[in-house]
């Protein structure tokens, strides 16, 4: 694991916007995805709720994928970071749908690369990889309860450098 700074140490400079470009783009070039695997998973339906009766007026989805745990090692360039996804479906103000799933991603080769910049690497490049996990998991998931809610969106993301 890389050493936790010293009480006394100065901070150390910052680096340029071109700098830092130049470390993350190095740091793409390096990385190799070695897995993505889902380890928590959450689906609910609430039957109780009568759908039939609603409009497209009365529903509506919200989505978001946050990144969680994170730990890397810049002298073995291992990586790993979880991406969790929180997606739920209301009618009015009741949840009728809901499904959270997280995913731990790990990456390698990324042997040297500071500490904020692979920071700034799994959050640009492990929240989007999940994103389609995520929607085709959901997508199998909806179709086995029997929803037929309309697929989730293709997004794009933007990645802070």
């Amino acid at each position: 694991m890389a050493e936790a700074k010293a009480k006394n140490d100065l901070p150390a400079p910052q680096a340029s916007p071109e700098e830092r470009r130049i470390k993350y783009n190095k740091a793409v070039r390096l990385a190799r995805l070695s897995t993505i695997v889902l380890s928590e998973l959450s689906f609910k339906v609430d039957r109780t709720v009568d759908i039939g009766s609603s409009t497209k007026d009365d529903t509506s989805a919200s989505y978001s994928g946050k990144a969680g745990e994170f730990d890397f090692d810049p002298d073995t360039g291992d990586l790993s970071i979880r991406i969790s996804w929180i997606l739920k479906i209301k009618i009015k103000k009741k949840t009728i749908m809901s499904c959270s799933a997280s995913y731990d991603v790990l990456y390698n080769g990324l042997e040297g690369v500071d500490q904020d910049i692979a920071v700034l690497f799994a959050e640009n490049v492990a929240r989007p990889a999940t994103y389609a996990y995520f929607r085709a998991l959901y997508a199998s998931l909806d179709w086995s309860a029997g929803m037929a809610s309309p697929p989730l969106p293709i997004i794009s993301f933007h990645p802070k450098v």
